[in-house]
Protein backbone atom coordinates (compact mmCIF):
# COMPACT_ATOMS: atom_id res chain seq x y z
CA UNK A 1 0.00 0.00 0.00
CA UNK A 2 2.81 2.38 0.88
CA UNK A 3 4.45 1.70 -2.47
CA UNK A 4 1.22 2.33 -4.34
CA UNK A 5 1.11 -1.34 -5.27
CA UNK A 6 -2.11 -2.40 -6.87
CA UNK A 7 -3.33 -5.76 -5.66
CA UNK A 8 -6.37 -7.52 -7.02
CA UNK A 9 -9.08 -8.04 -4.41
CA UNK A 10 -9.57 -11.68 -5.47
CA UNK A 11 -5.84 -12.37 -5.07
CA UNK A 12 -5.87 -10.97 -1.56
CA UNK A 13 -8.97 -12.98 -0.67
CA UNK A 14 -7.32 -16.19 -1.92
CA UNK A 15 -4.14 -15.51 0.05
CA UNK A 16 -6.08 -14.76 3.23
CA UNK A 17 -8.22 -17.88 2.77
CA UNK A 18 -5.17 -20.08 2.36
CA UNK A 19 -3.38 -18.47 5.29
CA UNK A 20 -6.34 -18.97 7.59
CA UNK A 21 -7.27 -22.44 6.36
CA UNK A 22 -7.16 -25.02 9.09
CA UNK A 23 -3.96 -27.00 9.31
CA UNK A 24 -3.86 -30.74 8.82
CA UNK A 25 -3.50 -32.90 11.88
CA UNK A 26 -1.00 -35.73 11.97
CA UNK A 27 -3.85 -38.26 12.18
CA UNK A 28 -5.67 -37.01 9.08
CA UNK A 29 -2.44 -36.74 7.11
CA UNK A 30 -1.40 -40.27 8.10
CA UNK A 31 -4.84 -41.73 7.43
CA UNK A 32 -5.04 -40.18 3.98
CA UNK A 33 -1.55 -41.52 3.19
CA UNK A 34 -2.56 -44.99 4.35
CA UNK A 35 -5.78 -45.03 2.34
CA UNK A 36 -4.68 -43.48 -0.94
CA UNK A 37 -2.99 -46.56 -2.43
CA UNK A 38 -4.44 -49.45 -0.43
CA UNK A 39 -7.72 -50.82 -1.85
CA UNK A 40 -8.02 -53.51 0.81
CA UNK A 41 -7.48 -51.04 3.64
CA UNK A 42 -9.99 -48.59 2.17
CA UNK A 43 -12.63 -51.34 2.06
CA UNK A 44 -12.14 -51.89 5.79
CA UNK A 45 -11.60 -48.35 7.06
CA UNK A 46 -13.87 -46.12 4.96
CA UNK A 47 -17.09 -47.76 6.21
CA UNK A 48 -15.90 -47.04 9.77
CA UNK A 49 -15.55 -43.31 9.09
CA UNK A 50 -18.46 -41.16 10.12
CA UNK A 51 -19.02 -37.75 8.55
CA UNK A 52 -18.58 -36.12 11.96
CA UNK A 53 -15.07 -37.65 12.13
CA UNK A 54 -13.79 -35.55 9.23
CA UNK A 55 -16.29 -32.78 8.43
CA UNK A 56 -14.30 -30.03 10.17
CA UNK A 57 -10.87 -31.19 8.98
CA UNK A 58 -8.72 -29.50 6.36
CA UNK A 59 -8.89 -32.75 4.37
CA UNK A 60 -12.68 -33.17 4.63
CA UNK A 61 -13.19 -32.92 0.87
CA UNK A 62 -10.48 -35.54 0.29
CA UNK A 63 -12.19 -38.00 2.62
CA UNK A 64 -15.55 -37.26 0.94
CA UNK A 65 -13.91 -37.88 -2.44
CA UNK A 66 -12.37 -41.16 -1.27
CA UNK A 67 -15.77 -42.30 0.01
CA UNK A 68 -17.44 -41.31 -3.25
CA UNK A 69 -14.84 -43.06 -5.39
CA UNK A 70 -15.07 -46.17 -3.20
CA UNK A 71 -18.86 -46.17 -3.45
CA UNK A 72 -18.81 -45.85 -7.24
CA UNK A 73 -15.85 -48.25 -7.67
CA UNK A 74 -13.91 -45.63 -9.60
CA UNK A 75 -10.13 -46.09 -9.39
CA UNK A 76 -8.33 -43.52 -7.27
CA UNK A 77 -6.13 -41.44 -9.52
CA UNK A 78 -4.85 -37.89 -9.43
CA UNK A 79 -7.48 -36.88 -11.96
CA UNK A 80 -10.40 -38.61 -10.24
CA UNK A 81 -9.52 -37.06 -6.87
CA UNK A 82 -8.89 -33.59 -8.28
CA UNK A 83 -12.22 -33.63 -10.11
CA UNK A 84 -14.02 -34.19 -6.80
CA UNK A 85 -12.06 -31.66 -4.71
CA UNK A 86 -11.62 -28.90 -7.28
CA UNK A 87 -13.74 -26.42 -5.30
CA UNK A 88 -11.45 -26.79 -2.26
CA UNK A 89 -8.13 -25.03 -2.90
CA UNK A 90 -6.40 -26.56 0.11
CA UNK A 91 -7.38 -30.07 -0.96
CA UNK A 92 -6.50 -29.34 -4.59
CA UNK A 93 -3.04 -28.31 -3.47
CA UNK A 94 -2.64 -31.33 -1.20
CA UNK A 95 -3.86 -34.10 -3.54
CA UNK A 96 -0.77 -34.04 -5.84
CA UNK A 97 1.50 -34.15 -2.78
CA UNK A 98 -0.55 -37.02 -1.36
CA UNK A 99 -0.32 -38.93 -4.64
CA UNK A 100 3.48 -38.63 -4.52
CA UNK A 101 3.66 -40.36 -1.13
CA UNK A 102 4.98 -43.91 -0.89
CA UNK A 103 2.50 -46.77 -0.37
CA UNK A 104 2.67 -47.86 3.29
CA UNK A 105 2.75 -51.53 2.38
CA UNK A 106 3.55 -53.61 -0.67
CA UNK A 107 0.88 -55.71 -2.37
CA UNK A 108 0.72 -59.08 -0.64
CA UNK A 109 2.20 -57.82 2.65
CA UNK A 110 0.22 -58.40 5.83
CA UNK A 111 -2.38 -55.74 6.48
CA UNK A 112 -2.23 -55.99 10.29
CA UNK A 113 0.19 -53.15 10.96
CA UNK A 114 -1.36 -50.60 8.57
CA UNK A 115 -4.85 -51.61 9.70
CA UNK A 116 -3.88 -50.97 13.31
CA UNK A 117 -2.36 -47.61 12.35
CA UNK A 118 -5.42 -46.61 10.31
CA UNK A 119 -7.85 -47.59 13.06
CA UNK A 120 -5.86 -45.53 15.56
CA UNK A 121 -6.06 -42.57 13.18
CA UNK A 122 -9.84 -42.98 12.91
CA UNK A 123 -10.17 -43.19 16.69
CA UNK A 124 -7.99 -40.10 17.07
CA UNK A 125 -10.05 -38.11 14.56
CA UNK A 126 -13.26 -39.23 16.26
CA UNK A 127 -11.85 -38.26 19.67
CA UNK A 128 -10.92 -34.81 18.33
CA UNK A 129 -14.42 -34.37 16.87
CA UNK A 130 -15.95 -35.33 20.22
CA UNK A 131 -13.66 -32.87 22.02
CA UNK A 132 -14.79 -30.11 19.68
CA UNK A 133 -18.42 -31.00 20.28
CA UNK A 134 -17.88 -30.99 24.05
CA UNK A 135 -16.39 -27.50 23.74
CA UNK A 136 -19.39 -26.31 21.72
CA UNK A 137 -21.76 -27.73 24.33
CA UNK A 138 -19.78 -25.97 27.08
CA UNK A 139 -20.43 -22.68 25.34
CA UNK A 140 -24.12 -23.54 24.97
CA UNK A 141 -24.21 -24.48 28.67
CA UNK A 142 -23.05 -21.00 29.62
CA UNK A 143 -25.80 -19.43 27.54
CA UNK A 144 -28.43 -21.81 28.94
CA UNK A 145 -27.30 -21.07 32.48
CA UNK A 146 -27.41 -17.33 31.89
CA UNK A 147 -30.91 -17.57 30.42
CA UNK A 148 -32.06 -19.74 33.32
CA UNK A 149 -33.45 -22.45 31.06
CA UNK A 150 -33.17 -25.54 33.28
CA UNK A 151 -34.57 -27.96 30.70
CA UNK A 152 -31.96 -27.07 28.08
CA UNK A 153 -29.27 -26.94 30.75
CA UNK A 154 -30.07 -30.48 31.93
CA UNK A 155 -30.17 -31.78 28.36
CA UNK A 156 -26.79 -30.21 27.54
CA UNK A 157 -25.18 -31.56 30.72
CA UNK A 158 -26.44 -35.06 29.90
CA UNK A 159 -25.14 -34.75 26.34
CA UNK A 160 -21.76 -33.53 27.57
CA UNK A 161 -21.47 -36.45 30.01
CA UNK A 162 -22.38 -38.91 27.26
CA UNK A 163 -19.76 -37.43 24.92
CA UNK A 164 -17.12 -37.46 27.66
CA UNK A 165 -17.85 -41.15 28.23
CA UNK A 166 -17.53 -41.84 24.49
CA UNK A 167 -14.24 -39.96 24.37
CA UNK A 168 -12.88 -41.91 27.35
CA UNK A 169 -13.87 -45.19 25.68
CA UNK A 170 -12.09 -44.14 22.49
CA UNK A 171 -8.99 -43.16 24.43
CA UNK A 172 -9.02 -46.57 26.11
CA UNK A 173 -9.31 -48.29 22.72
CA UNK A 174 -6.37 -46.28 21.37
CA UNK A 175 -4.20 -47.12 24.37
CA UNK A 176 -5.15 -50.83 24.17
CA UNK A 177 -4.03 -51.14 20.57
Amino acid sequence: VKLDARIETDTVKQQVARATASKMTIAELRLSELLIYDDELREIILPQLEETDYETLATASIFKALLELQKTSVPITLESLLSLVESDETASDFVPVLMMSEPPREIGDAIDEVLHDAENCVFTLRSMAISNRILEISQDLILAEQSGNREILNHLVAKQIELARMKRDLQNRISEK
